[in-house]
């Protein structure tokens, strides 16, 4: 090989001085493989040359690396990018750039060589410069380009022709070298440069004794020396078998250059001629004991197995154990002779020693007298520990629920990656210790997404970490409804829920001494909608009872409670405690608030309500139940009254507290006059002057989703005193409005109007054909229903399969949110019975009517009042109007169980008939059905006296001639939306 040194910058590197503007000479340095490092090559440039940090000859290289922080000499964290210049093959020394400011370097270098030339285009000096920097940058092809333009317009220069020969031998195109430097020798012989090349040349062909004639013409005290030219020669004779001529050549240089002669390859090169020559005597020094390579070998090994051990003893004694606390309090933790404190709701980070140790929780003293000393032992071998990525927690409490949270990422859609993940993660409760193996995000929050190959984006990534639940506030709770449930049983579920209550509620020893804080409130409401025994329910009265004594006003536990006792099967039992808890202490509010939902009329319930109302003029729940009473018995004004109160109290968020809708209590905000409700209660009291004036007042012009429902509500009473010009008129303009609001569904109210108009005129084919025909009236199937009951045709078949396909009246559910469906489905049931048995009735079918309803026994209801209520209706006892109107029944069912009750008993139509002709809510299914029917009706007494013409007709409210429901509005025929509304 030639041994040509590249040209040399100013500073001896064989660079541009320009690339390094901001050379860095650190190298990366790793300690028992912790430190940092150098991460693949890429854009490699080869060449020879001479190291400027060990002065030797040799390959040197540039490129393109990452510089990352490595342990175990894996590379972990990135730094940056850097340029790699001159990494010498003996040394590995080097310098360095940010990889940015090497690219910039390059860029500008290229463009102010390429200007030079282009200034001076006779100028060598220019053109090798502009040749140097392509191909110091990469850019291989450039610098061909160059080189030939420097043979062409360059061909009698002795440097030019020289600078090419070293280009061709850093490049590895043996036959341009010696072309070029042919006729660099022929150019200037007697050039010290152009003879050292030469003398390689000859080398390289083997002519050997030209070699050696050139290299002695060269003067030793010559700058252009060179020691490697003549190895290269002795190596040369080596090679044909002459070591007589070699070992002189060796035996000169070790006179000549002693430092040259202490290289390496040159005793190598030297013994081996002695030993063909057979001399004893060397020429070269005894390679030392301390630099032997084996010795050397032995001590790398040696410090590569002591960092080892010594990081594996590190890690043995520096294990990390996460204590952690599922308490509303800190807790005191001891092991073994350390203490330490863990934050409410927290874990604590701790390292310890492998082996055996013992944990005590010292506080607080309450839960450390619960709770015995345990021990728990850490233990791994020798070389797993140095990889192990395990995870221990304690919990010395037994308080904390914790999640094995496994995600699942990939870039292919059709994988459920969700469900996945649900079915593979775990729940974890109350478990002193528990240890987890390749955990890859201990108490840490699962990224959102990872960065892999491109060429792997398909396939699906598994991480897993360690998330701490909060037990109080509902994430543990839904965790554990969601999480891991893949092949549980609806038991096995009920129990991890009762199991987790049961952790942070009082048991019965503890109740009196025992404040509920919010937490326990929620997990107490959970426990009661899931308990099932009747140990677990009277643990849970006792916890009421004591509750409700120390807050007599809180009357929002009603439904948790009665949850319980029919989960419990302990109605009969529940219901006989809670009078006489109300008898013992009648200073208590709540319970004597209960027993008036469970008392058995509605005029005894009203009446208890009223008194509670002298007590407590500002609870809302009372207000609620009190507006609602007073609006079953006709006193509208009363309602107006309590309803005003729960505006006042509310301050205009009705919405979850109050049971009948959102909308009913909604005002407008540009007027302070009634809302719905009060609308209602005025049109049923026939003050419509009142409602005139409001609507003077309205712009139902505007795109407002508040302003629709009271246009609706409009057209409605404009239809029942026959103003349909003036209800066409509305209509139009709510139209408009809605159409503005919902640009994307406008053609709705088209045809909604269209189904409003066939429905009150009496087209019933053509409503149904309508309802059933459009995705949008879906949510309206009451209606559909009572148009199918109205249709005649076929109308039980076709009722039970519509039932079916809306899922009305399936099976009850574990699930909370579930069975909150299932109510509302039910409650819609049974209204659905009530029309098919009033229908049947009014056939002359019984007993096809008492079926109807019968097939409603025994199902799990949540609303007492309702499943109470349909047993008296299938009882055969004839009832009177008192024990009529005394029926508690939910608001939305009274309507249709009147109406039943007045075919099954006729005298009692004419009270029926003006009750109703009275009492008009926002739920009105069943309206047109029960006026249709009660009209064609016998009677066995007088008919009720005519009412005002006005407001009604044959006893019946002309208003069910113009209901307008809407989606979000009055949904005079969709129950659902109704709430959980307070019982009685």
């Amino acid at each position: 090989m030639l041994d040509l040194q590249q040209e040399k910058c100013d500073d001896g590197s064989s660079f541009p001085s320009r690339f390094l503007t901001s050379r860095e000479t650190i190298m990366p340095t790793a300690i028992n493989g912790v430190g940092t490092t150098y991460f693949g090559k890429k854009n490699q440039n080869i060449y020879q040359g001479t190291c400027e940090f060990c002065g030797k000859p040799s390959q040197l290289i540039d490129y393109d690396t990452r510089y990352c922080i490595c342990v175990l000499f894996i590379p972990v964290i990135p730094l940056g990018k850097k340029r790699i210049l001159g990494e010498c093959s003996h040394c590995r020394q080097h310098r360095s750039m940010r990889l940015s400011d090497w690219e910039d370097s390059v860029e500008a270098a290229v463009t102010e060589c390429m200007l030079n030339m282009k200034n001076n285009p006779d100028d060598v000096n220019a053109a090798i410069e502009l040749h140097q920097t392509f191909h110091q940058s990469g850019k291989e092809k450039e610098a061909a380009e160059i080189a030939r333009l420097i043979k062409e317009r360059f061909p009698r220069d002795f440097e030019a022709h020289f600078y090419l020969t070293t280009w061709y031998e850093i490049i590895g195109r043996p036959d341009e070298v010696r072309k070029s430097m042919q006729r660099a020798y022929e150019l200037a012989p007697d050039n010290p440069l152009a003879k050292r090349g030469m003398a390689v040349v000859h080398i390289q062909q083997g002519e050997l004794e030209k070699a050696e004639k050139l290299v002695d013409e060269i003067d030793r005290d010559s700058e252009h020396y060179d020691s490697g030219v003549l190895f290269l020669l002795a190596q040369a004779y080596q090679g044909q078998g002459k070591h007589d001529k070699a070992h002189a050549i060796f035996e000169k240089l070790n006179q000549t250059d002693p430092g040259f002669a202490k290289n390496r390859d040159f005793s190598k090169a030297v013994r081996r001629s002695e030993k063909t020559l057979g001399k004893r005597d060397s020429i070269v020094r005894p390679t030392p004991f301390y630099q032997q390579p084996w010795l050397i070998a032995v001590a790398i090994l040696l410090l590569l197995v002591g960092g080892v051990t010594a990081y594996s003893f590190f890690l043995g004694g520096n294990r990390t154990v996460f204590l952690v606390n599922g308490l509303q309090k800190p807790i005191s933790v001891r092991i073994d002779d350390e203490t330490y404190q863990v934050a409410p709701g927290a874990e604590q980070k701790v390292s310890i020693a492998e082996g055996t140790h013992s944990v005590s929780l010292e506080g607080p003293p309450e839960e450390a007298q619960k709770h015995e000393p345990y021990e728990f032992t850490i233990e791994s071998g020798f070389f797993d520990r140095l990889l192990d990525s395990s995870v221990t927690i304690l919990d010395p409490s037994e308080s904390a629920v914790y999640m094995h949270a496994i995600e699942y990422y990939s870039s292919n859609e059709d994988v459920d990656l969700l469900q996945k993940s649900l079915d593979n993660s775990s729940i974890f409760m109350f478990e002193k210790v528990r240890q987890f193996e390749d955990i890859d995000y201990p108490f840490q929050e699962l990224p959102e997404e990872i960065t892999v190959s491109n060429a792997s984006t398909d396939r699906i990534y598994e991480k897993s970490a360690i998330n701490l639940l909060d037990p109080g506030n509902g994430e543990a709770w839904f965790a554990l409804e969601m999480v891991g449930v893949n092949g549980l049983t609806d038991e096995q579920k009920r129990e991890r829920k009762i199991q987790l209550a049961e952790r942070f509620l009082p048991d019965m020893e503890e109740v009196e001494t025992f404040s509920l804080s919010e937490n326990d409130q929620f997990l107490l409401s959970m426990y009661c909608v899931t308990l099932s025994t009747p140990e677990q329910y009277e643990r849970a009265e006792a916890i009421f009872t004591q509750f409700l004594k120390e807050h007599p006003d809180d009357f929002d536990w009603v439904d948790t409670w009665f949850a319980a006792m029919e989960n419990a099967d302990r109605e009969a039992e529940g219901r006989a405690r809670i009078s006489e808890l109300a008898k013992e202490h009648p200073e208590v509010g709540a319970f004597q608030y209960v027993e008036a939902l469970i008392s058995p009329t509605f005029t005894e319930q009203k009446e208890i309500l009223e008194d509670l109302h002298k007590r407590y003029p500002e609870n809302l729940r009372l207000l609620l139940n009190l507006r609602r009473s007073c609006f079953t018995a006709q006193e509208f004004e009363r309602a107006i009254e309590f309803d005003k109160k729960i505006l006042a109290i509310e301050e205009g968020n009705r919405g979850g507290r109050f049971g009948e809708d959102e909308q009913e209590t909604t005002t407008l905000p540009t007027t302070s006059e009634p809302n719905l409700f009060q609308l209602y209660c005025y049109y049923n009291l026939g003050q419509t002057e009142l409602i005139e004036a409001y609507f003077q007042n309205l712009n139902i012009s505007a795109p407002s989703d508040v302003y629709k429902m009271f246009v609706e509500f409009r057209v409605m009473q404009l239809l029942a005193e026959g103003r349909e010009a003036e209800a066409d008129e509305y209509l139009e303009e709510w139209k408009t409005s809605f159409s503005k609001l919902y640009e994307a569904n406008s053609d709705y109210a088209e045809r909604y109007a269209e189904l409003l108009k066939d429905f009150w005129a009496g087209n019933d084919q053509a409503a149904l054909d309508l309802i059933s025909s459009s995705e949008d009236f879906s949510y309206d199937r009451g209606r559909r229903v009572e148009l199918t009951i109205l249709a005649g045709a076929d109308y039980i078949a076709t009722t039970e399969q519509l039932l079916e396909e809306n899922g009305i009246g399936v099976e009850y559910s574990s699930n909370y949110d579930e069975n909150e469906l299932y109510d509302e489905a039910y409650l819609e049931l049974f209204t659905v019975r009530l029309m098919l048995a009033s229908k049947l009735m009014s056939e002359g079918k019984p007993a096809d009517a008492q079926e109807q309803l019968e097939s409603l026994l025994g199902k799990e209801w949540e609303d007492v009042d309702d499943r109470e209520a349909l047993e008296q209706m299938v009882d055969e006892t004839p009832v009177t109007w008192q024990e009529l109107q005394d029926l508690k029944i939910h608001y939305a069912n009274r309507r249709m169980a009147f109406t039943y009750a007045a075919l099954k008993y006729p005298e009692l139509k004419p009270q029926v008939a003006e009750y109703l002709a009275h009492f008009w809510s926002t739920d009105a299914l069943g309206v047109r059905l029960s006026a249709e029917l009660l009209k064609n009706a016998p009677s066995e007494q007088q008919e009720a006296p005519e009412p005002p013409s006005t407001s009604f007709d044959d006893g019946l409210p002309l208003m069910v001639r113009a209901v307008v429901p809407a989606k979000g509005g009055i949904r005079a025929c969709t129950p659902f939306g109704r709430g959980a509304e307070a019982r009685g």
